[in-house]
């Protein structure tokens, strides 16, 4: 089975913790003051997108791939780095609360 490919779209201000984040790969994506808390990104990639004022805490991030991912103003408490998809890892922090995170072994 084909993976879904997602390209240059917008998500404002929505709401995934009833709903789970599509597993997909995502490019050139923006996400706007989404409510991500507790989801589970497993296996989820994501290049060259931006995360602007969205509530990330506790996400599972088992295989995820951030590549040139950037953050801005948004709470990413508790988040384990370590488990992501290490192949070309790039993130970029701006304003951001990550408290609680961990970036263990991580190459940044």
């Amino acid at each position: 089975m084909a993976r879904t490919y997602i390209e240059g779209q917008t998500f404002h201000q929505l709401d995934f913790i009833e709903k789970t984040l599509p597993n997909a790969a995502y490019e050139d994506c923006t996400f706007i003051g989404c409510e991500f808390s507790n989801a589970d990104f497993s296996a989820i990639s994501f290049t060259e997108c931006v995360f602007d004022q969205c509530n990330m805490s506790n996400v599972k991030l088992i295989q995820t791939a951030f590549k040139v991912v950037q953050f801005n103003d948004c709470k990413l408490l508790g988040l384990r780095f370590e488990d992501c998809n290490k192949f070309l890892f790039e993130v970029t922090f701006n304003k951001c609360i990550l408290n609680f995170s961990s970036f263990y072994k991580v190459n940044l």
